[in-house]
Formats: C-alpha cells, structure tokens, sequence
C-alpha cells in the first residue's frame, strides 16, 4: 500500500519507530515523501528532533507509562 508521509507543516523529517516489515529499522524518511508499506504490517513514525538529546524515551515501558498502564515488577 502506498503511504504519503505527514508534510512539512508538522515536521520536516519522520523517524521509523516500529517496522514490523522490518524493512526500514532506524530510517528516516523526509516529509511528504511516498513510500510502500508492505501487507499486514505495521509502520510506526515519530517527529524527528535534530537535538540527540532530546530524543524521548522510546522503550516499551515509556509507552506503558504514557498510555496510563502501570507495570508492576514480580520478585523472583
């Protein structure tokens, strides 16, 4: 399926979060751009920031805090 990217009036650049393809691990693609999405998968993108420091916290336990889940942690 063909996927036109967000334009530039929301960010100039997306990062690829989630590629359950597989296909374009830790890419970036440019505003606007047309890409093919592959068949019963997942593409996940996220506002590029030009500052690494800034970056947010991408890990699923982020996800789960931000989305109201807590996680609680069994002793063994």
């Amino acid at each position: 399926m063909e996927f036109t990217v967000p334009p530039d009036e929301y960010a100039a650049a997306w990062d690829i979060v989630v590629d359950t393809a597989g296909e374009r691990a830790d890419a970036a693609l440019a505003a606007g751009e047309v890409i093919v999405v592959e068949a019963r998968s997942l593409l996940v993108l996220q506002a590029h920031l030009a500052d690494p420091d800034t970056q947010p916290d991408n890990s699923v336990s982020a996800a789960l805090v931000a989305g109201g889940v807590q996680q609680t942690v069994v002793p063994e």
